[in-house]
């Protein structure tokens, strides 16, 4: 089974590779650009500002943040795994990623405890921050520093840390 799923990451991969093209490169770079983590720290601000119980929706963020980062941190050490464009040069990434690993990606995970977390407190703005947060992941795989597996790991990695982050503040 994992052998399947190694197989499909990387054929997707390549698949995504081989039809970029110059619209979609800056749409993706904006995109990763915005998961880079200055939003998120900004729209916890304003929540913590505007929001109604904005002290408790601040607090949940943070939770979520360090519940996120804290796993992120222990899972990426110990899988170690060699992102797309090292193992395969001729993947070209097309943005410098911050650490030499890809699993699970960060920039994933962060977008999604901020969708779950800000999408709780305003249920108005549940779709468009996952379509954010999704539209984050993809950029990832299409900028050629993760594999889908990274993204979907992250996705799961973020909501979890932000329920996690909901249930105990």
């Amino acid at each position: 089974m994992l052998t399947k799923i190694a197989g499909l990451d990387v054929a997707a991969v390549f698949w995504v590779s081989n039809r970029r093209n110059t619209a979609v490169n800056r749409l993706m770079l904006s995109a990763t650009r915005i998961g880079d983590g200055y939003v998120w720290a900004a729209v916890a601000v304003l929540m913590l500002l505007f929001a109604e119980h904005g002290t408790t929706v601040f607090l949940q963020m943070a939770a979520g943040f360090a519940i996120e980062l804290s796993v992120y941190k222990i899972v990426k050490q110990n899988a170690c795994r060699v992102r797309p464009f090292v193992k395969f040069p001729s993947i070209i990434n097309l943005v410098t990623p911050p650490d030499e690993f890809s699993f699970p990606s960060g920039h994933t995970a962060a977008a999604f405890v901020t969708a779950t977390v800000v999408g709780w407190a305003v249920p108005l703005l549940v779709a468009p921050l996952f379509l954010l947060a999704a539209l984050i992941g993809t950029s990832r795989v299409y900028l050629g520093v993760h594999y889908p597996s990274d993204v979907i790991a992250g996705m799961v990695l973020g909501v979890g840390s932000a329920a996690a982050g909901l249930a105990i503040v």
